[in-house]
């Protein structure tokens, strides 16, 4: 959820679209996943999924295009190091794109409903491990 909204940096907010807050958060991701690899024998980043259309009341209106810059930074950060693997969770929760997702988010449209999560689990460990 963090990563649509806006962050401040050097005392300015910027969104994920903005090149200060997407530099921040690919380095930051890279970072991380740098760590990772000196200490794994495999790194899988998990890409986040869209919110549903009517999840504003915890995101900005432009969340779909916000989570579209998280997903495409994510993405970018994963290509940069080395042997980093990416599962992208929109296959299991949004296959037909963000405006078109399973009904498994129905309480607050970000989190995976308690009914739905041993399924979503199933395929997320099915999808990382192999």
């Amino acid at each position: 959820t963090g990563a649509v909204l806006d962050r401040r940096i050097d005392g300015d907010f910027s969104g994920p679209c903005q090149e200060p807050a997407r530099r921040w958060y690919r380095d930051d991701v890279k970072a991380r996943l740098d760590y990772l690899s000196e200490r794994a024998d495999r790194v899988v980043l998990m890409l986040p999924v869209w919110g549903e259309s009517w999840s504003g009341w915890v995101y900005p209106e432009d969340h779909l295009t916000r989570m579209d810059c998280v997903r495409a930074t994510l993405k970018d950060a994963a290509s940069s190091v080395p042997g980093v693997e990416v599962v992208d969770l929109a296959d299991e929760v949004c296959p037909d794109g963000p405006r078109r997702c399973r009904p498994v988010r129905s309480n607050d449209g970000v989190h995976v409903d308690a009914e739905s999560a041993g399924e979503v689990l199933s395929w997320l460990v099915s999808a990382s491990v192999g």
